[in-house]
């Protein structure tokens, strides 16, 4: 292993260690915590916005997924990519929101692809709550060995 490969281990560790509230795999999905997010300046209480994204390829599509905690009815969210990224086909930039699930947060999935590695600001928007900016890296090959 040489000292690049260590690097990347080092950092994946302390990005799991950071992530692994958010992601704990021995609970539900219902249950994940979302909880210590911040509502944005001026949102009504107990709104908020969050997007997640996997580890992201030039090779293959990826999720992005944002949940929202909406007291509004009807709700919609809108996704604002920048140049390079782009949705599959048959999906829209706004949705509705779904009905909430167990905890109170509704999620909504967009798949997107890359066309070329960098990183990406992305932006999703739900009127009356706020707005959720995630920066995406997008590598040519999933792992630091070229696989």
């Amino acid at each position: 292993m040489n000292a690049v490969q260590r690097q990347f281990l080092v950092i994946g560790g302390l990005l799991a260690l950071l992530l692994a509230p958010y992601f704990n795999p021995l609970l539900d999905s219902a249950e994940r915590r979302i909880d210590g997010l911040k509502n944005p300046p001026g949102a009504p209480a107990r709104a908020c916005i969050r997007v997640f994204c996997p580890r992201t390829s030039t090779r293959k599509p990826f999720l992005l997924i944002a949940y929202v905690k909406s007291p509004y009815p009807e709700q919609s969210i809108t996704l604002h990519l920048p140049p390079g990224l782009y949705l599959l086909a048959g999906q829209s930039f706004t949705q509705s929101l779904p009905p909430p699930g167990a905890g109170g947060y509704s999620q909504v999935v967009w798949r997107v692809r890359a066309v070329s590695e960098g990183d990406f600001t992305v932006e999703v928007v739900a009127p009356g709550i706020g707005a959720a900016v995630e920066c995406i890296p997008v590598w040519n090959s999933i792992c630091a060995w070229g696989l």
